[in-house]
């Protein structure tokens, strides 16, 4: 909130300062003079009007400064006084002027804890500032953390007691203001001002406070009496008021809130008035004035609706373009609103192409929130924003006949999280192709923990030189063209259902035109088979995933509740998508004739945990007999996959068995077996690490070359030895721990962990480091620990790292069934020569075939029983394939 004083508020310092100042130049008493007025306004806590003077009172000053020791220090202290003012009453074209001095006073002031904090203290401002012109609400809702940061350094703290509970307030007043919340605005700014009461702070601060509550509560008693003619003077009134124009404003945008049926057209008109009033008395070179003009054209936007005409629209249409102009790109957190309106005004015009590319505008905004987010939740909300406007605008390109928008928009809202922790490794080379080696100097220096200015920065540097690849996703060419490397035939989304309306099949095949399948049945509505599967699924693992020490994992056995609702799940599944798309889509392809059908799927939100390839006819086939199917993060992962040239697999590599986790898990017998008897069958030169195989004597042994500790693990992924090898077998326990936090990782020995954070900033630092393939043959291994996208796993932490192939779980796969498919799966590969894809295909039917035989050399440990039921799909089903 900018405080707009007049000059007579300035306790006499302003006729004082004009006296000094017209002085003639040449007058010997002109810098003795400025000094000591400097010196007051320094030293006596003058107001922050009084800082306007200071700029010109240091210039004469400086023409013969004091030799006093103290005074290079009260020179430093008004000289960040002064740029405290500029900050917040100057415009913010002159922010990066001020923003550059500020970075010079910060390397004057040294190790000085006082000075460095009093620069500080102005950069945070700045930095407010900033967040308040570009309506930034998540950055005003972090200033208390950031303000106790700032607190915690200082040398004196007393008189701050209070002021994280009087900065919360603040923060939260400010972002509720600006969303057009008037009550509530008005309710919090009256406890900022009874918090301010305690505050050794700015007179003229405490004034502004005190103004904005009364605005504030007008406004109210407007918003809870409604519009009468004896209003009107009152807003004459107000209109002389700073900030008014944000308060009608708000005001308007409140009666014309989006999605509430009790409006009418007539309240909806007053709103309009009342949003033209505040563009009317707004500046037009103030950074708000977009969200005015986006507020307006909201306000007609809601109108046409209730009118069921197009009036208005036109008018909408040209107030978001300019809208568009002034905030200049993706990089202003208003970009994401704005454009989605302008989709919906240009449908609701049947401008179509216009709905694609200004739904596609606004996704870059949520890619650039998803950059810059500071924390966990705040990625999420990011996540979540850009997953839902991606469906929306997807929707609105299907049906208007733009399925080739319709793909990229829905790989906009796929895989940010793990899109974001790659990116930001690869950011510092991006800068340095773009000429700027001081950012990324900066970047590299400080790990990617820059301040949001410094990293909006560095983004838009990049967005300037021409990276689209940056934010954008591919289009169909390259998808056709990734389809083609991968020999796949089609690349298909799932898209869930919001009921009313049922979900969707997105096609891109490797050759010929997209296509797109409706698909009633596909929802995860409570009381269908895939509600209850993942309901059971859930509890299931709330029960058997115990974050205390010493408890034990146990993995789900044959029978009972969990695997009756996964065969439940399993005919759901053929009838509310696969059963459409391999026996009505797939036969309209040119397929070739050397192979099964072969497609790769992205599963949408919680469809994701739903095993595809295990769907079931009603005549007992599954899926996997038909066809091939892997899955994918986004089409741009993919992509990406597609063209990094293949890694062969050699007999050398890493296989971990069963380590010894500190009794924190129960071990598991058959994992070493399998592990073990893989290593000596089918890779003889690779190191293994863990548990060896049982004796029958009782005594455990560990393997000589160790304990297969997470961080032996870590350094097999970024060695650059040749005799490292390129595969990775890990039998061992995955943990996904759905509360407080989600979390997952891999338990190792002595209890070590290794998480998918870890895996992503690990495999970063050696992107030389070429890895074919990694199989987790590890319990929840691929189950999404953080996005709203369910893609963010240990398996694609993998994958996003350069691994070519990853094979992770979906579940708790039984030991002994992990063993017997593990072992196929290696066989198929190392013997038979089969891609990957192919060769966990052939196992898996392998486990379904009631007349299976074991091939030669498979040690009779690893065979299934007579009692034994590999064909249930709760043994088979919850291996899945990413990559090559």
């Amino acid at each position: 909130m900018a405080v707009t004083v007049q000059a007579q508020a300035d306790d006499g310092f302003g006729a004082a300062a004009a006296e000094v100042l017209g002085l003639p130049d040449d007058d010997p008493d002109r810098p003795r003079r400025a000094a000591q007025l400097i010196i007051e306004i320094v030293g006596q806590r003058a107001p922050l009007s009084a800082s306007r003077h200071l700029e010109g009172l240091l210039a004469a000053a400086a023409v013969r400064p004091p030799r006093t020791p103290q005074w290079p220090r009260v020179d430093f202290v008004a000289r960040i006084k002064s740029e405290m003012y500029k900050i917040a009453e100057g415009p913010a074209a002159e922010h990066e002027a001020v923003d550059a001095r500020l970075r010079s006073a910060e390397a004057e002031a040294g190790a000085d804890p006082t000075m460095r904090a009093l620069v500080q203290s102005a950069r945070l401002a700045l930095d407010v500032r900033r967040a308040a012109d570009r309506g930034d609400e998540s950055f005003l809702l972090r200033l208390p953390q950031l303000a106790q940061g700032l607190i915690a350094s200082l040398p004196d703290q007393s008189g701050l007691a209070g002021l994280s509970d009087f900065l919360s307030l603040a923060a939260e007043g400010a972002a509720a203001h600006r969303r057009g919340d008037i009550a509530t605005a008005w309710t919090t700014f009256q406890q900022v001002e009874k918090a301010a009461e305690g505050l050794s702070i700015d007179p003229s601060i405490r004034e502004s406070l005190r103004g904005a509550a009364a605005t504030g509560a007008a406004l109210k008693s407007v918003l809870d009496d409604g519009v009468r003619d004896d209003h009107l003077a009152m807003f004459a009134a107000l209109l002389d008021r700073p900030g008014v124009d944000r308060h009608l404003a708000g005001l308007g945008l409140d009666m014309v809130r989006i999605g509430d049926p009790g409006l009418d057209r007539e309240r909806i008109g007053q709103g309009i008035t009342h949003l033209r009033d505040g563009l009317s008395v707004l500046p037009d070179d103030d950074p708000g004035r977009p969200m005015h003009l986006v507020g307006l054209a909201l306000g007609l936007f809601r109108h046409s609706e209730a009118t069921g005409t197009t009036d208005g629209l036109g008018e909408a249409r040209t107030l978001l373009i300019e809208a568009r102009e002034l905030l200049h790109g993706p990089h202003d957190p208003r970009w994401p609103m704005t454009n989605g309106l302008l989709a919906e005004i240009e449908q609701r015009l049947g401008a179509y192409t216009g709905v694609a590319e200004a739904a596609l505008d606004g996704q870059r905004g949520h890619a650039w929130r998803a950059m810059l987010a500071h924390d966990v939740d705040e990625a999420r909300d990011a996540i979540r924003d850009a997953a839902d406007s991606a469906l929306s605008g997807a929707r609105q390109c299907l049906s208007t006949g733009k399925l080739a928008e319709a793909l990229r928009l829905l790989d906009t809202g796929r895989g940010l999280t793990l899109f974001a922790a790659v990116e930001q490794h690869r950011i510092p080379t991006r800068l340095s192709d773009a000429g700027r080696d001081d950012l990324a100097a900066q970047w590299n220096e400080r790990g990617g923990l820059l301040s949001e200015q410094a990293r909006r920065q560095a983004l838009e540097v990049l967005t300037e030189q021409g990276t689209p690849e940056l934010f954008d996703p591919p289009r169909l060419v390259s998808i056709q063209q990734a389809l083609r490397l991968l020999d796949a035939d089609a690349l298909v989304y799932l898209v869930p259902g919001e009921p009313p309306r049922g979900g969707l099949a997105v096609m891109a095949p490797a050759q010929g035109p997209p296509a797109f399948m409706a698909l009633p049945n596909l929802n995860l509505a409570e009381g269908t088979e895939g509600a209850r599967y993942l309901m059971t699924l859930s509890s299931r693992n709330a029960r058997e995933t115990d974050p205390e020490p010493g408890r034990e994992i146990r993995p789900p056995q044959s029978g009972g509740g969990f695997a009756d609702s996964l065969a439940d799940l399993c005919h759901w599944a053929w009838g509310a998508a696969m059963g459409p798309v391999l026996e009505s889509y797939l036969p309209r392809l040119a397929l070739p004739d050397h192979r099964v059908p072969r497609i790769v799927l992205i599963p949408m939100g919680d469809l994701g945990r739903v095993p595809w390839h295990a769907a079931r006819r009603k005549d007992g086939v599954y899926a996997v007999e038909l066809a091939a199917v892997s899955q994918a993060v986004s089409a741009r992962m993919m992509c990406d996959n597609a063209v990094r040239a293949p890694v062969p697999i050699g007999s050398t590599g890493l296989v971990v068995g069963d380590p010894q986790t500190g009794h924190r898990a129960r071990s598991l017998r058959s994992a070493r077996a399998e592990a073990y008897t893989i290593r000596e069958a089918f890779y003889r030169g690779a190191r293994y690490l863990g548990r060896l195989p049982d004796t029958g004597s009782g005594t455990e042994r560990t393997s000589a070359s160790g304990p297969g500790t997470a961080g032996q693990v870590r350094d097999w992924l970024v060695s650059r030895s040749p005799a490292a090898g390129t595969m990775l077998h890990l039998a061992c326990h995955g943990i996904f721990r759905p509360d407080p936090e989600p979390a997952g990782y891999l338990l190792l020995g002595d209890g070590s962990e290794l998480s998918v954070d870890e895996l992503v900033d690990l495999l970063a630092t050696a992107p030389d480091r070429e890895i074919s393939m990694v199989v987790l043959a590890a319990c929840n291994s691929g189950r999404a620990v953080s996005g709203y996208d369910e893609a963010y796993s240990l398996g694609t932490g993998f994958l996003a790292g350069g691994v070519r192939s990853v094979l992770s779980t979906q579940w708790s796969i039984p030991d002994a069934a992990t063993s017997w498919l593990m072992y196929l799966f290696h066989h198929n590969l190392r013997t038979v020569g089969m891609p990957p894809w192919q060769a966990l295909r052939q196992a898996q039917l392998w486990m379904l075939d009631p007349a299976r035989t074991p091939p030669p050399g498979m040690p009779a440990g690893l065979v299934p029983g007579p009692g034994d039921h590999p064909e249930e799909p709760v043994n088979w089903a919850g291996f899945v394939h990413y990559g090559q």
